[in-house]
């Protein structure tokens, strides 16, 4: 597969997952979870991560990718922000602590498993930056 970062685009539909069924939208358009129906076996609840659009450029001489990712909205299992490359969808967890929790209880009360990862999605429209208030 070759990539033109002058034509590259996130919402390119082999980049994109397709809708399933969700919890509940927020006020941005996003939901906390999705179930994911593996053919032939028991549905499972996966936590939903956030990212805003990401861009890909030439890398090296060679033409060789790079994918310039943004941070995802916080994990429910570390609390920290992730990185993952070019295309939505499921992903393990990228959790660098120790402390990251086995489970967790989402906002509607449904609960995820850290083992079965999470489903990485693109937002259409970056999210504001925040800005800290002015002394």
């Amino acid at each position: 597969m070759t990539i033109d970062p002058k034509t590259f685009s996130p919402f390119d539909p082999e980049y994109v997952e397709p809708e399933r069924p969700h919890g509940a939208v927020n006020e941005s358009g996003e939901w906390e979870w999705e179930m994911l129906e593996p053919y032939k076996r028991i549905p499972r609840v996966l936590a939903t991560l956030w990212r805003d659009p990401y861009t890909v450029y030439y890398e090296n001489r060679r033409g060789d990718i790079g994918v310039k990712t943004t941070r995802t909205t916080p994990c429910p299992f570390c609390q920290q922000s992730h990185e993952h490359g070019i295309g939505d969808g499921h992903r393990e967890p990228h959790c660098a602590t120790s402390r990251a929790k086995p489970s967790a209880t989402l906002s509607d009360g449904t609960t995820v498993y850290q083992k079965d990862g999470y489903i990485v999605r693109t937002r259409r429209i970056a999210m504001p930056k925040a800005t800290s208030p002015k002394r």
